[in-house]
């Protein structure tokens, strides 16, 4: 994907070069994760480990079709984009040792 494994900060900036259709959607959900991580976070020390869409409920319709027979159309759908991010190990180290220390 677009932005999978590369730092909070660098898919932002990525993604406001993107020009299709889904950049807000993804932009959005990104920035929402983010937020998820706490306030005082630098968008920097945080990767985004897994990013995917899965495949949503389908809707079935019908249509008539020749001879009086009805076809079956099927509006396929989609979940939201899910992305969570995650501190590499060294900074997730370096924020254990903070803590501790307070």
């Amino acid at each position: 994907m677009l932005v999978r494994g590369k730092s909070v900060a660098h898919a932002m900036a990525t993604l406001r070069l993107v020009t299709k259709g889904a950049r807000p959607l993804v932009e959005k959900v990104l920035h929402s994760a983010f937020a998820n991580a706490g306030k005082a976070q630098d968008p920097q020390a945080w990767h985004i480990a897994r990013a995917w869409v899965g495949a949503g409920p389908v809707l079935k319709r019908m249509r008539a079709h020749a001879m009086g027979r009805g076809a079956t159309i099927r509006h396929r759908t989609t979940h939201k984009v899910k992305i969570r991010p995650s501190m590499p190990a060294a900074a997730l180290a370096q924020a254990a040792r903070k803590a501790k220390a307070k």
